[in-house]
Parts: structure tokens; sequence; C-alpha cells
């Protein structure tokens, strides 16, 4: 696995889309213990094609970011906790039409938080998905009045272990 450290290992990476580069920082978040986030992206139109290219891409930790104070003055029942604490890490693509496709121009990795241990990173909200196939499982069981948790037994034993399932 590349590392912001290795600045030789990871100026070579070309990524052909930005669904691509996406998909490595989330494999390098969740091996890491922290989720990430799309920050945005700047796109431009080539005037001779006259077609919109996504020449830049900004991903980040979830944690990147403050409270925006005008929500406050909204009455809540339940008030969630806050989780964002300006984390600068991130990872930064442009478009190199030299070898068509993105590559990373900056990433850095240093986080003001505790980073989530290997056993427990599934349990962020980016990693809590079922697949299609647990769910059609899921929608049998019920179908067939198999209870809740005979269910989800069935999943851990099928998928091995709460961490595979989301």
């Amino acid at each position: 696995m590349y590392h912001p450290d290795d600045v030789e290992g990871w100026k070579n990476l070309v990524f052909t889309d930005e669904n691509e580069a996406y998909e490595f920082y989330v494999r390098y978040g969740r091996s890491r213990g922290f989720a990430i986030r799309f920050a945005g992206c700047v796109k431009k139109t080539k005037k001779e094609e006259g077609v919109v290219y996504v020449h830049y891409v900004y991903l980040e930790c979830h944690r990147q970011g403050v409270k925006n104070e005008n929500k406050n003055d909204i009455v809540v029942s339940h008030k969630r906790t806050y989780v964002r604490t300006e984390c600068q890490a991130n990872m930064r693509l442009k478009i190199n039409w030299n070898v068509n496709g993105y590559v990373i121009y900056e990433w850095t990795d240093v986080h003001n938080h505790d980073l989530i241990n290997a056993n427990k990173v599934h349990l962020l909200p980016m990693f809590r998905k079922i697949m299609p196939l647990q769910k059609t499982m899921i929608d049998m069981h019920i179908s067939c009045g198999i209870s809740e948790r005979a269910t989800y037994v069935t999943l851990l034993r099928t998928y091995g272990g709460h961490s595979n399932i989301g």
C-alpha cells in the first residue's frame, strides 16, 4: 500500500478516472482507520472539443471542516455529536494529459484526531453498507418468517463476521 511519506511511490500513480482515485483513497483510509469524503472538484471545458472535463479532484478525511453556526438556530429533539475537528488529511489530484489520467499532486496524512482501530473501522458510517446479495438474503428470510436474530446469525456465519456485514 502506498503512503504519503513515500513520495517516489505515489508520484507515479496514474488513475484512469476520478472514481478509481476515490476507491483507492477509500481503501487507504479504511486500512489506516479513517473514513473519507469527496470535497469537490474543478471542471473546465476544452474549447476545441467543447467537452467538460474534471481537472482537479479533492478528497479529504471525514473530520475535515468546522460546524456551520447558522444551523444552530434550529431546535432538534436529539442533538448528534459533532465529529469534525478541522483535520488536514487530504489527497488532491489533477488531470495529466500526457498520461491520459489523474495524478496525485498533494497528499497529506496528518490527522489531529485518533484513528480508528482496524477491528472497529467497519462501524464508521461510510463502511456500513449492505451488499445487494445480503439485502436479498434478508428479504428472503423475512418473507419466510425467520426472526431478525436468526437472519443476523446466518449473515455472520455466511460472511465471516461483523466487519463483513453492512
